[in-house]
């Protein structure tokens, strides 16, 4: 403000002076005795004029000079450098001002893009952006060690070598989570992606970050049927064990000296314990058949057939069927949903048996319980996912068994089959979600079902 009072106090000063001289120049034409007066003024005032061109001229000067700095902004002459004297001496101090504060802006942009490098450089997930403009902004060197391949600087390009892979990555939605196969070398690789849109001037920007999770698939996989088998194991040998020691002891009842006993070698208490024998056999194998009728239901889910169903619909279906149920335990049913007109895309004879198979859970569960309380809870969060909450305050899960009860056939209750929550986490795969828990053994449980 001061430089530019000055500058402008400056240029009025010096248009008055060539003002007043012309003036001067004008009242001593009517003044005989004064025959050299007018020439002098004249060039006075020329001098007057040339001296205010030149004024502005160096003003335009440094302001061009300034101007050039801020468009190349490489330029390592600063203003203080160039000879100044009255008010240019505040203008170039205005410049420098200014120049300083854009190098500062610049330096504090530098480092934080060298900051921004350098994780991407360090880190362990492979980073890719690319642009509408068929671009490819970032190919880290995590994502070049993963695909095996060199830093590719085009869709097109990238499109050559993964097509079924860029195809993938251009179809996900922003915040949308899949897992990719792709095949790269002579080996399967199975991608965890992730795929964040934004907007920067005026380009729309697409971030895929990826993670080869096969290792960890695999392991969790070996972890699941190792726990599998040994549920598997333990069914069987509960069946075959019993059944072998009956046929033992109903050989040693028909048999003698390794021969077949006649009828009427044996006793009334022989033929009763004989029949009492069968029975039991005859229940191991009901129990077996079970257990394979079971597998079958687990292994055979039919296709969902997906439509628009309202929460409001599946809680109130719930309530009805299982009413009185609920009031035989006295178990108080609560609902709650966050809008009240939340809608899922889903199968809903699917959904309402993974919804029923939990509030029996939690039915259970309150066997106990005085106050038996159920809450059923619908939320939206980040605007896209559906969050159903099914909360009791009944005994809980030990934390010595919660990471196994998704495990097919393990069951804590002696007539479960172990196929419920199993099914239920089969049912949600299905429906690109998830299903977790959460309990406080003693205060209650809380599955969570995230569409």
């Amino acid at each position: 403000m001061k430089t530019h009072t000055n500058f402008s106090s400056l240029i009025i000063v010096q248009v008055m002076l060539i003002f007043i001289t012309c003036f001067i120049i004008n009242w001593s034409f009517f003044q005989p005795h004064l025959v050299l007066a007018p020439f002098t003024f004249t060039v006075i005032l020329i001098i007057q004029v040339i001296t205010l061109i030149q004024f502005i001229r160096r003003s335009n000067k440094k302001l061009s000079l300034f101007m050039e700095w801020i468009k190349n902004e490489g330029l390592s002459e600063r203003f203080s450098k160039i000879e100044s004297e009255g008010s240019h001496k505040h203008l170039n101090n205005a410049f420098n001002e200014i120049i300083e504060i854009i190098a500062h802006s610049r330096a504090e942009k530098e480092s934080g893009q060298f900051y921004f490098n350098q994780t991407l450089e360090a880190m362990g997930t492979s980073i890719i952006s690319c642009s509408d403009d068929d671009k490819i902004d970032i190919f880290n060197p995590a994502s070049q060690f993963l695909l095996k391949t060199k830093p590719i600087k085009t869709i097109t390009g990238f499109r050559k070598k993964f097509p079924e892979f860029v195809e993938f990555m251009l179809s996900l939605k922003s915040n949308e989570q899949a897992i990719f196969k792709i095949e790269i070398g002579n080996s399967l690789h199975m991608l965890s992606t992730k795929c964040v849109d934004f907007k920067l001037q005026d380009k729309t920007i697409r971030l895929i970050s990826f993670q080869d999770i096969s290792n960890e698939l695999a392991n969790e996989e070996l972890e699941v049927w190792q726990k599998m088998i040994k549920v598997l194991r333990h069914e069987i040998m509960n069946s075959v064990t019993p059944i072998r020691s009956l046929t033992s002891t109903l050989i040693r009842l028909v048999s003698k000296d390794g021969h077949t006993r006649m009828r009427d070698d044996l006793s009334d208490d022989t033929i009763s314990n004989i029949f009492t024998g069968l029975q039991a056999i005859e229940k191991r194998n009901q129990g077996m058949l079970s257990f394979v009728e079971s597998y079958q239901t687990l292994s055979k889910i039919k296709v969902p057939e997906f439509t628009k169903v309202n929460i409001s619909d599946l809680f109130n279906n719930l309530a009805t069927l299982l009413g009185e149920e609920l009031k035989t335990h006295n178990i108080r049913l609560a609902s709650k949903m966050i809008p009240a007109d939340i809608q899922i895309n889903a199968d809903e004879k699917l959904i309402m048996q993974v919804l029923m198979n939990l509030v029996k859970n939690a039915i259970e569960s309150l066997d106990r319980t005085k106050e038996g309380l159920i809450n059923l809870e619908a939320s939206l969060e980040n605007g896209s996912s559906v969050i159903i909450k099914i909360t009791d305050n009944g005994s809980g899960i030990n934390r010595e068994i919660i990471d196994q009860i998704f495990i097919p056939f393990f069951s804590t209750k002696k007539e479960g089959s172990g196929i419920g929550l199993s099914l239920s986490r089969q049912i949600m795969r299905l429906h690109q979600g998830r299903i977790s828990v959460h309990s406080i053994p003693g205060e209650g449980t809380t599955f969570i079902l995230t569409f």
